[in-house]
């Protein structure tokens, strides 16, 4: 899982910023899920915001992944790879957690997709957008971070 999660990354190089890992829940200290949030993302050098973290619908996961994945953060409108690209890579990290993966985020609304949003900051950057996967076996972190 993580050497997989790893060559993504590798692959991804050329237009992804951020932060993408995947952990076994066994592996973090809290067994109740807000303070394993606020784990993942202190792991990661990111902050712990308690409870700004939002659960949303498996589609909105999926699409500020691949939208994530797709565009820069800053320039929203500025296209790092296709759609079957970023879908691709999306349903690649997907591919370590169940079908009933819970998706939460620091974010209001997608970036791309309202054209502006409010967050509860993750890092010291202009703009992030974090998303955490979660399965009854895994943990995923992602944060797209940017600067203008």
């Amino acid at each position: 899982m993580k050497q997989d999660i790893e060559k993504l990354v590798s692959e991804m190089d050329d237009f992804f910023y951020g932060i993408m890992e995947i952990d076994s829940l066994s592996g973090l200290a809290s067994k109740n899920e807000q303070p394993q949030l606020d784990e993942i993302s202190k792991k990661y050098a990111c902050a712990e915001i308690g409870s700004s973290w939002r659960e949303v619908p498996y589609e909105i996961g999926f699409n500020l992944i691949k939208d994530g994945i797709a565009f820069d953060l800053v320039f929203t409108n500025h296209r790092n790879v296709d759609d079957e690209t970023a879908i691709e890579c999306t349903k690649r990290y997907l591919s370590h957690f169940s079908s009933s993966c819970r998706f939460f985020t620091n974010v209001s609304d997608s970036p791309w997709r309202s054209g502006s949003y409010g967050t509860t900051p993750l890092t010291e950057w202009t703009f992030d957008c974090g998303v955490i996967v979660k399965d009854k076996k895994n943990i995923g972190f992602i944060c797209f971070m940017g600067e203008d």
